[in-house]
């Protein structure tokens, strides 16, 4: 999985080291979007992007990478810095840190990118139960 750099930790594990490949197995994610136009009435066109994610464990998966790497103001050390681009904004002058070095650049009161029109849960069946699907017969 790679997130967008600004939620990435500054100092993060040397790639490929034992401690990057047992936090990157943890929370690892298969995630696809596909981009969607619709028209409205009145001529107006509506964009947006539906959200594909497939992944084992949803708690310590895609759940802790949304409540824990996405929408946590204090993510890492920050103060309050959602995620600008799909964290829910709490106040509206919140404040995105562009990590940087030798300063980080702070950003306040970005406009909402990201508007949540809907949701679920759907569960596939795990590898075992296609494999005993496999050898039924009709």
């Amino acid at each position: 999985m790679v997130l967008s750099p600004e939620r990435d930790d500054p100092e993060p594990p040397r790639p490929g080291s034992a401690e990057s490949m047992t936090i990157n197995d943890r929370h690892r994610l298969l995630r696809r979007g596909r981009s969607y136009t619709r028209r409205q009435r009145g001529g107006d066109t509506e964009r947006g992007l539906y959200f594909l994610c497939l992944n084992a464990n949803l708690a310590r998966q895609y759940e802790f990478v949304q409540h824990s790497w996405l929408n946590d103001p204090t993510f890492d050390g920050l103060r309050d810095d959602p995620d600008p681009l799909v964290a829910p904004r709490v106040r509206e002058d919140a404040v995105f840190t562009e990590q940087a070095r030798p300063v980080r650049v702070r950003h306040r009161a970005l406009p909402e990118f990201v508007r949540v029109r809907g949701g679920a849960y759907f569960f596939l069946p795990g590898i075992a139960a296609l494999r005993y699907l496999a050898t039924v017969t009709a």
